[in-house]
Formats: C-alpha cells, sequence, structure tokens
C-alpha cells in the first residue's frame, strides 16, 4: 500500500459518522426552511412555523394555500397524509433558526396606517373645496340678490305717484307654472306668499290638483299638496292671516295652513264650489266661511265646528242659479250670479251703536280675533263647546243687472267692484265701483274695458294714496290696467315683459296694505275654442263656435290651417292636402265656418295629420248623415239652409295609397315610440318590471333544478307482484332543499316588498290580504321549519312543495308582466290563472300544513322563538301557538279565498254548461262552453277573416260615435 493511498484511506466505522453528520447538517438546514416555498421561518407574521397532524413543519401561509388550491382536502407535501384546514397548527420551537421579522411586520402596519391617514386627509380636503366652492357660488348668488332687492326696493321708493307713467315698474318675472288652466291666486301677509292652484300630471297624484306658494323673500317656488280632484275654482285667505280656504270641482272646501302649508280639515259641500270668502264683517268672527255653490246656494261654516254646516242660503228667484263670486262688505256678504248681484245683509245695529257706513276704517285699529288650531282638535265626533252662532242675515236683490264676471270689495268698507262683460246693448266690458246703502247699493262711476272678454278674469280693488283703483287685465293690449275707480281716469296701463298676441292677464292682487305692490297672473296661450268638422267627397268642412266672432283671421295652407279669433287660437296639420286657392270661410254670429276644398277625392280617417285626440274637436255627425251638397264654388253661407251632405268612400289610386301609408306608417311609429319611451320612464312601471323578472326568473331555476334532481324508481307496495307493479316516481328532498333553499330563502324574502307596494298602492291589481297571508306561509315553513328542523327538510314533500310554488310562480308573473307591458289581460294567461288554483291552492296548502304539523313537536321541545315576559307579566309566549293559531287562519282563508277566485272565474270565463246540450261534450265541453270559446277568442286565428267595405263603413261610424258619447 503505497503513503498516498494510505493519505486518503478512512476506515468503514469513521465513513459512516462523517455521512451521518453531512446527512443531519442537511436536514437542519432543511427544517429551517418551508419545504413549499424554500424560505425561512419567522416568528411573526403570514410565514409563522406551522405543521400539520403528521408533524412536517411548513409556513402558515404556505400550507393554507396549499389546502385551499385544493378543495379543502389534500394530503401532506411530504407524507401524503390526508389533512385540512383545521389541522393547521402553529408552533412556537427555540430550537429552529428563524428571521425575526416582528419589526418588518411593525414598520409596515404603521406604513399601511399612515397611507389610510393620507387617504382621509385628501378625502376630506378635497370635501373642504367643495364645500368651499358651493358656499362662495351661494354667497355671489345672495349679494347678487340683495343688490336687486335694493335696487328695486329703491327704484320704487323714488316713483313719483303723480306721474302715471312711471307709478309701477317692474321688480320681478318668475315663471311659476307651464299650465295654461291657472285661474286664480291669492295672497297671504303673514306668510309674505301668493298662493296658486296648478294641476298635477306626473307621479302618483297625477290627475289631482295642488295648491303650490310662490315666496317673495326668496323668489322660489313651495311644494303643494295634491288635495283636490278637480279643478280649484277659488282661494280665500283668513283675514287674521291663519288659514287657507279652496273650493273646486270635487264638492270640497280645503282649509290648510299657511304656515306650514298644511291641510288641516276640509268641508263636504252639496255641489261643486265656485266661490268662496272668510266673513270680514264688524264684530263677527272670521271662523266663518262663505261658500257659493253651482246649484245656487251659499252654505256657511265655521272653523270651530268642523263636522257640519252651520246655515244654508238658497236663492230661488234666479234663472241662473251659479255663485259666480262672493264679497264681504262691513255690513254684509256680496252674492254674484251669472246675470244679477244680491246682498245678505246683516241686522241693523242697536240705538247705543254707532255705524259707519260711509267713512273708512282706521287701518290702525284691528280688532282682536280668536285664532282656532284646527290641528289640535279632538278625533272624536262631539259637538264642540257652544258657540254664538252669527247673527240673522237678509237676502236682498239688488238692481246691479248684467253679464257678471267677479267681485271685489275694499277690507272693512262698504265699496265694491263689479265686472260685466259686453251685451248686445253694452258693446264694452263693464268695471261698476259702488257702495252697499242701509237701503240697496248705488253706482259712483263705470270704466269702460275693450269690447271682448275671451276668458273669465277676475280684477281687483285697492287703496293707494287715500285713492281708491281698479286693477284688470286690458285685452287689446296685452296687459293691465290701473285706474281711478272714483274718477274713472286712467293711471297707469302695465305690459308684462315679452308679451305676445298670447297673453292674457287672469288675475291680479295688492302685495301691502298700502297699495305700492302689485301682483299679475298672466297665461301665455289662448284656449283652443270648440270646433266641429264633417266632410264629403270633395270639401271638408270646419265649424267653429266662439263667443263672439270679431278680428277673426284664418290663413289656409296647402298643408295647415291657422285660425285667430278674439281671445281663440289655433294650428292643425291637415290630413291630407287642400287647394287653398278654391278654399274660403264665413263669418257668423258666433262661429265661423270654414271650407276646404279636397286635393284628392278621398274619405278622411281624421282631420289631423298626427294621430292624437284633441279634446276641442268633435265630429259633426249631422255632415255625415246629410245627401250630396252642391259641386259650385260659391261661398258658404251660414245664414241660409245648409245643403245636404253624403258620405261616399273612394278607394284612392295604388301610387296614392302607398305614398299615404309610407307618410302613415312613419308617424305612427314615431308615436309609437314616442309611448314607449314615456312609458319606460316612469319609475313605477320600471319598478314592477324588475320585480316581476327578478321573481320569475327565481321562479324558473327553482323549477329546473327541481326537474333536474335525479328520479329514484320505489316500488310502493315493498315488493314486485307477479303481473303488476305499483311505481312512482318521488324526489330526492335533501338535494332538492340543498340546492334550492338560498333561491327560495331570497325569492320569500322579496316577497315582503311586495305587500309593501301593495299597501302604497304601486300595485294596484293585488288583493292585500291574500298576498300578506302567502307571504306570512311561505317564510314560516321556510324560516320556521325548515331551515332548523332537519327532520322535518328531509321530508319527501318538500320538493314537491317547491314544485307548486314555482309553477304558481311562473304562470302569476308572466301574466303580470303581459298585463304591465300591454296593458290589458292576454286570454289564455288569463284562462290558466283562472284554472290552475283549482289544483295548487289546496294542494298547496295540505303540504304547508303537513311540513307545520310535522315542525310542531321540534319546536314546542326546543322551545324556538319562545319569548319571555319578566316581571310583572311572568308569562312565556311559546311560538307553537302562533303556528296553531295560523293553520286555523289558513284553513278559514283557503274556503274565502277559493269562493272568491270561484266568483272571479265565473265573471270572467262564464258557468260551465249544463249536462243534456250540445256544448257539453267534446274538448268544448271537457272545457266548458264558454270557456272554450273565450279560450279560443285569445288564440291568434289560422284563417283570414273577410270583411266587406259595408262593414268597414259601419264599423268606422261606430267607432265615431263611441268617441263622441265618450
Amino acid at each position: 500500500m503505497s503513503s498516498d493511498e494510505a493519505e486518503i484511506f478512512i476506515p468503514r466505522k469513521r465513513a459512516r459518522e462523517e455521512l451521518e453528520v453531512i446527512e443531519c447538517e442537511k436536514s437542519d438546514e432543511e427544517e429551517e426552511s418551508c419545504p413549499i416555498c424554500y424560505e425561512y421561518f419567522s416568528n411573526s407574521g403570514h410565514h409563522r412555523i406551522s405543521s400539520l397532524k403528521c408533524g412536517h413543519l411548513f409556513g402558515f401561509e404556505c400550507i393554507k394555500r396549499w389546502i385551499q388550491t385544493n378543495n379543502g382536502r389534500v394530503g401532506c407535501p411530504k407524507c401524503n397524509q390526508s389533512s385540512c384546514l383545521r389541522d393547521i397548527r402553529i408552533l412556537y420551537h427555540r430550537g429552529i433558526k428563524v428571521i425575526d421579522t416582528s419589526e418588518k411586520t411593525q414598520l409596515l402596519e404603521q406604513l399601511e396606517q399612515e397611507r389610510n391617514h393620507k387617504l382621509k386627509i385628501l378625502t376630506q380636503l378635497d370635501a373642504a373645496k367643495f364645500r368651499i366652492q358651493m358656499l362662495t357660488n351661494e354667497n355671489t348668488a345672495l349679494k347678487k340678490q340683495v343688490k336687486q332687492t335694493n335696487f328695486k326696493f329703491a327704484s320704487l321708493s323714488n316713483n313719483d305717484t303723480e306721474n302715471s307713467s312711471t307709478l309701477f315698474k317692474l321688480a320681478h318675472v318668475s315663471e311659476i307654472s307651464k299650465e295654461t288652466s291657472l285661474r286664480v291666486m291669492c295672497f297671504a301677509p303673514s306668510t309674505n306668499s301668493i298662493y296658486f292652484a296648478e294641476p298635477v300630471h306626473v307621479g302618483p297624484f297625477r290627475g289631482k290638483y295642488s295648491i303650490r306658494s310662490f315666496d317673495l323673500q326668496t323668489m322660489r317656488l313651495r311644494a303643494g299638496n295634491a288635495d283636490h280632484s278637480g279643478p280649484v275654482w277659488c282661494l280665500s285667505v283668513q283675514p287674521s292671516g291663519n288659514y287657507l280656504a279652496s273650493g273646486g270641482e270635487d264638492k270640497t272646501l280645503q282649509i290648510f295652513s299657511v304656515h306650514t302649508d298644511r291641510k288641516v280639515h276640509f268641508f263636504n259641500a252639496p255641489s261643486k264650489v265656485i266661490s268662496c270668502a272668510f266673513a270680514d264683517f264688524e264684530s263677527v268672527s272670521d271662523n266663518f266661511i262663505f261658500a257659493g255653490l253651482d246649484s245656487g246656494r251659499v252654505v256657511l261654516f265655521d272653523l270651530r265646528m268642523t263636522n257640519r254646516l252651520v246655515q244654508e242660503y238658497n236663492i230661488d228667484f234666479n234663472p241662473h242659479p251659479r255663485v259666480q263670486s262672493l264679497a264681504t262688505v262691513r255690513r254684509g256678504l256680496l252674492i254674484g250670479q251669472l246675470n244679477r248681484v244680491s246682498l245678505l245683509r246683516l241686522p241693523q245695529p242697536q240705538d247705543n251703536e254707532v255705524e259707519f257706513l260711509f267713512e273708512e276704517d282706521d287701518p290702525t285699529q284691528l280688532e282682536n280675533r280668536d285664532v282656532v288650531d284646527l290641528t289640535s282638535r279632538n278625533n272624536n265626533n262631539e259637538d264642540p263647546a257652544p258657540i254664538t252662532p252669527p247673527p240673522d242675515m237678509q237676502l236682498e236683490e239688488l238692481t246691479l243687472n248684467g253679464n257678471l264676471v267677479c267681485l271685489c270689495s275694499l277690507p272693512k268698507s262698504n265699496k265694491f267692484l263689479a265686472t260685466f262683460r259686453s251685451t248686445r246693448t253694452i258693446p264694452q266690458t263693464r268695471y261698476l265701483f259702488g257702495q252697499v246703502n242701509p237701503q240697496s247699493a248705488s253706482e259712483i262711476a263705470t270704466f269702460h274695458g275693450p269690447e271682448q272678454m275671451p276668458k273669465l278674469v277676475r280684477s281687483t280693488l285697492f287703496k293707494m294714496d287715500e285713492k281708491i283703483c281698479g286693477l284688470a287685465g286690458d285685452f287689446s293690449s296685452r296687459g293691465a290696467v290701473i285706474w281711478n275707480a272714483e274718477s274713472s281716469e286712467v293711471i297707469q296701463k302695465i305690459k308684462p315683459p315679452k308679451v305676445s298676441s298670447d297673453n292674457i292677464v287672469m288675475d291680479a292682487c295688492t302685495l301691502s296694505s298700502a297699495g305700492n305692490k302689485i301682483a299679475i297672473l298672466s297665461q301665455k296661450e289662448f284656449p283652443k275654442p270648440t270646433t266641429l268638422w264633417g266632410q264629403d267627397d270633395d270639401y271638408v268642412y270646419l265649424t267653429v263656435q266662439v263667443l263672439e266672432a270679431a278680428n277673426v283671421y284664418v290663413d289656409i295652407g296647402d298643408e295647415a290651417l291657422h285660425f285667430e279669433c278674439a281671445g281663440y287660437s289655433f294650428d292643425i296639420d291637415l290630413f291630407l292636402p287642400v287647394i287653398n286657392d278654391r278654399s274660403g270661410f264665413t263669418i257668423c254670429d258666433q262661429n265661423v265656418k270654414i271650407k276646404l276644398k279636397k286635393e284628392h277625392v278621398a274619405c278622411w280617417s281624421r282631420l289631423t295629420l298626427r294621430k292624437e285626440r284633441l279634446s276641442w274637436l268633435k265630429i259633426d255627425f249631422d255632415r255625415f248623415s246629410q245627401e250630396n251638397s252642391d259641386d259650385s264654388d260659391t261661398e258658404y253661407d251660414g245664414n241660409q239652409q245648409e245643403s245636404n251632405i253624403n258620405v261616399k268612400f273612394v278607394k284612392p289610386t295604388p301610387e296614392e295609397r302607398a305614398r299615404h301609408d309610407k307618410e302613415r306608417e312613419l308617424i305612427d311609429a314615431e308615436e309609437d315610440w314616442n309611448e314607449f319611451v314615456k312609458f319606460i320612464k316612469n319609475p313605477l312601471v320600471i319598478y314592477a318590471l324588475l320585480l316581476y323578472i327578478f321573481q320569475l326568473a327565481g321562479a324558473i331555476s327553482i323549477a329546473i333544478s327541481t326537474c333536474s334532481v335525479k328520479l329514484n324508481l320505489v316500488n310502493v307496495t315493498g315488493r314486485f307482484t307477479h303481473k303488476y307493479s305499483f311505481l312512482v316516481y318521488v324526489l330526492e328532498s335533501e338535494t332538492v332543499f340543498t340546492l334550492n333553499v338560498d333561491r327560495v330563502c331570497l325569492m320569500n324574502l322579496v316577497l315582503v316588498i311586495e305587500c309593501l307596494s301593495v299597501v302604497f298602492h304601486m300595485e294596484k291589481h293585488l288583493n292585500l290580504v291574500s298576498q300578506v297571508q302567502r307571504t306570512f306561509a311561505r317564510n314560516l315553513v321556510v324560516f320556521c321549519a325548515l331551515l332548523p328542523f332537519e327532520n322535518v327538510r328531509n321530508d319527501d314533500s318538500v320538493g314537491t312543495l317547491f314544485m307548486l310554488w314555482a309553477l304558481w310562480d311562473i304562470v302569476r308573473y308572466v301574466r303580470l308582466l303581459v298585463m304591465t307591458v300591454s296593458l290589458e289581460d292576454n286570454g289564455f294567461l288569463c284562462y290558466l290563472w283562472h284554472t290552475v288554483w283549482i289544483v295548487l291552492h289546496p294542494t298547496c296548502f295540505i303540504l304547508e300544513g303537513w311540513l307545520l304539523v310535522k315542525a310542531l313537536p321540534s319546536i314546542a321541545e326546543s322551545k324556538a322563538f319562545a319569548l319571555n315576559l319578566h316581571w310583572p307579566l311572568e308569562i312565556n309566549l311559546y311560538f307553537s301557538w302562533i303556528v296553531h293559531l295560523h293553520l286555523v287562519f289558513s284553513a278559514v282563508h283557503l274556503c274565502r279565498s277559493m269562493r272568491r277566485k270561484y266568483f272571479q272565474r265565473r265573471n270572467t270565463i262564464g258557468p260551465k254548461p249544463r249536462k243534456g246540450t250540445p256544448e257539453y261534450s267534446g274538448l268544448k265541453g271537457l272545457l266548458g262552453g264558454p270557456y272554450w270559446d273565450f279560450l279560443k277568442r285569445s288564440l291568434p286565428s289560422s284563417r283570414p277573416v273577410t270583411v266587406t267595405k259595408q262593414e268597414r263603413i259601419l264599423e268606422r261610424v261606430s267607432a265615431s260615435q263611441d268617441i263622441a258619447t265618450r
């Protein structure tokens, strides 16, 4: 053996020891790092030392992610022993070399906190900047408003009252409404607001009328209360300034608080309320309110006696009984009807009382009036405390005759102003200023206005600089006129800005006791006159009915017609072109007759180009029923007897039909699209569609998942017979419940939203009691029987109940969707809806009752949902009592519901045919004769229906008569 070989020679025992040492060092290095990511362990953070139940060491986050990525059940990465998340254990060992990351973890947490704090500070900084910008803009607007207000008041204070051209200046213009049906307004000094009535066209109060207010301090509109179901004809403010009264065509007199803008009470009147006025007499409380009715009666109400009217005055000597206007004077009430004026006079004062009939009151001496709080009255119907009744008033007829429009008076005086329309003897509008004497009424002065008054407008009387002035609309200048009522001298003519030919001043009122501020209510559109139209082969005839045919202007174009008269105007795009050179018109006393020559010999299906219903345009059926007219081109004379006209429907040429059909298709498509957009923009429609679609999708998914469960073949008898086997299909209840429990719970919770929708009248076609019972029954079965108790949800009837619920919801929500979109009930769905309940209602009731009865022992034993009431009651309320009550109530409700649905089915579809009748046989008899006919009408016909020309004509004439009747 050489020396080199001796140097490298190692004994065998020593070699084994060194090999073991090397392997031990290698294993120690492996134990110091994670076998998954080969990173060193740490004593804190996400890479702490942890082990599985087999004993191998890993980083906590690494082994957690390893198990989660393999669906929660996987073997150990080293020994492949089955492990899960709950087998992970965090270890604390000193012998293992770990990296100290506590300081790093702490610094990372501090860094994250600083980032969050910085983000919070930046968010607060942005919010502060936005608020500063908003406040800056608001400050700028307020400065501008203050500057404008100072300028307005300065200009008003520097006005020269003697110079009529600078008496009143424009201070503010505001568009309070886009409606053209505003009739009346009034001013409340206590709140410095103007009140007016406006119709509501959107929202849940569509079709009603709202009382709104305009604040003169902020120059802004305030929201109103939609309490009137018809047009509002009158408004009146209590002299003490606490309440506002409004009357209208809904036969009610509404009382509002001007301080809260809320309705506090309403009185029911025998007929329509046309006018109203608070009592403003001497020694009489202003809690009395008079209401003038359409039937010619004046009724008296008391705000302190809210359960009945106080007194009724019947004016029976007038053939035109409508009480047009009411006005209070010092010793009585002026009653204005359409053709005369009457006076309800207070009794004469006693000898020791002094009566000042011809002197004005001192405005500084105001009597103390009692204020009634209607909001704090008792809810019972008992009569209030004894109240001194008003003195008996005597009815007198005054010698003021004419076509009365309105009455107004000065507060605490006997002066009044009566407005009369023009008549045949007096062809001008009259404004009669007079006073009430102890015996009668006398005329002081009369101011004559324009010749025509196209609409019933109101005038006002006010006092300014010791002068009594009148204010009314001036139709000749499209503005207003102010005159001295005592001398009938014009003081000033006021023109609103942007005056056009369709501007009308409807009402006016004073805004201060000194009479230096006034408000004017004007409209921007003329009313449309009632127009009758008819036609024959060659001509179209229009009869425009007006009060007085004056200043008539008619512009006949090839495809359009423009009409203007005193107070009336309209424009029409004609259905087909006309020949304007051979067309003309004739002016009569109270109508204008227009004759249009057709360009093509054809029958017009309507007068206007667009398919729209105009309330002022009606069909003249007399024109359609007369014989053929004279074809001469002589001008149409309205005073002569009209020639007979006969209607002939001539078939147009193919080219004309194609052109007209194309135009009509474009117009109809545009109208359909506009109607669809308007329909979709309704938030209630969007809410209903989303709710029904959501519930329908849930029901379909439950039905599909239930049907897709594997069906097991079971022998009912327990054994197979030699010849017959009774086999049925049953569902795996546990599988059905597991698949559908989340969707069933969600759908039953959404049913609560449907109940709230019915309560708030968002879904008017649903029955509240049935909806609440169905919701409560389903939620009781799911949340109190199936979810808590395993023995109940393992029952075989759970899958069947889910399937029946799903089928019922599918039929129900499909029908509701069709009714919401098409606004009418489909025949087949209606028949199905009125048929499936015969099977589904009792079956669902039996299955729900069975599950609740099966859950009763478990509920009673576990005392689930029990309520313990401690001292002083010491009562235990058990939930099983509620289940028993529910079962009894459900049985009663099932009988009542099936009876109600039976009558609905009978009224909708018809009764079942009797035995022995021809309708009783075959499929028709199986479904029932009327049922078969109802179902047949709902299905599309496979055979085209042939309609003759005469039948089409009769159908159009019948449709026109129906429209005229409506």
